[in-house]
């Protein structure tokens, strides 16, 4: 028997590779980007990139900017501290209001997500 819910195992295992980033930016707590994340952890810029980008599509972390990076998201301290911060319905609707900006802006990864699902409704 688990005390996760699915989608939370899911986003475990999803962000295993990438977890020693969100740690440092939580460390860190200020806007962080993929060079100095690089840097500090010794790693391919490419990855650091790569590595923002997940948890970013998780919902942990934010773009604060182009030229600031990424810090911690509600998302990213509800993880760490469940239950405390916000409740879960909160964080939800807080994703879905960001996933519909990027709609509202073009963003085309969200566009084709929405797409894809309008059409296996019809």
């Amino acid at each position: 028997m688990t005390i996760l819910a699915p989608a939370e195992v899911h986003l475990f295992r999803g962000i295993k590779r990438t977890a020693h980033v969100w740690l440092l930016m939580l460390r860190l707590n200020r806007p962080t980007g993929a060079e100095e994340i690089s840097t500090l952890l010794e790693i391919d810029l490419e990855t650091a990139r790569k590595h923002l980008k997940s948890l970013s599509s998780a919902g942990l972390i934010a773009r604060t900017s182009y030229r600031n990076g990424y810090i911690v998201a509600i998302g990213g301290l509800q993880m760490l501290l469940p239950g405390i911060l916000l409740p879960a319905t909160v964080i939800e609707d807080a994703q879905a209001t960001a996933a519909e900006d990027d709609l509202n802006r073009g963003n085309p990864a969200v566009r084709r997500e929405s797409e894809s699902e309008s059409k296996s409704k019809t």
